[in-house]
């Protein structure tokens, strides 16, 4: 009778344990899932924006939003690969995505994720060149977990070097 207490202790135990480390297992599988998420689309959203950039002649300052959160950034690039005709390319928050519009052309570069911050500044080295400095914050959320990560990215305008 001892040793039969003794086995239920002991596998009593022993299932505590496993239970515990599935349980971790899928909170650790939840977060890698989400962190995931953010960085996916953090990644393609700041290539987005870093090649407009880089492919723009001017920022058009009087549609976009510099120095505040939620910015905005409206830029005349190219339609075209032979760069003949102008066209302008707009990055914005709308209904909680990172809206991006150019010519006719209108995706959502996020989607689920909620932008705490989305920043441009200009920065500019006398007559040299301009710059255009891209600060993201993402956070996403599920009922459990929460993560937040900031992205900074920074590309001179076209023509600018």
């Amino acid at each position: 009778m001892i040793e039969l207490i003794v086995y239920a202790a002991l596998f009593a135990l022993v299932s505590v344990a496993a239970v515990d480390l599935i349980a971790d297992a899928y909170a650790i599988a939840g977060k890698v899932r989400l962190q995931r998420k953010i960085n996916t689309q953090a990644d393609l959203a700041m290539q987005r924006m870093i090649r407009e950039i880089r492919a723009a002649s001017a920022i058009n300052e009087a549609s976009s939003a510099l120095n505040s959160t939620p910015g905005a950034l409206n830029l005349t690039t190219f339609s075209d690969a032979d760069g003949t005709s102008t066209t302008t390319a707009d990055f914005r928050v709308i209904g909680g995505n990172l809206r991006f519009s150019k010519a006719t052309t209108t995706i959502d570069l996020t989607n689920g994720i909620s932008i705490d911050r989305l920043l441009f500044r200009v920065i500019e080295n006398g007559a040299i060149s301009r710059n255009v400095r891209v600060e993201l914050r993402l956070t996403a959320t599920t009922s459990r977990y929460s993560i937040t990560n900031d992205f900074y990215g920074t590309a001179i305008l076209r023509g600018s070097y």
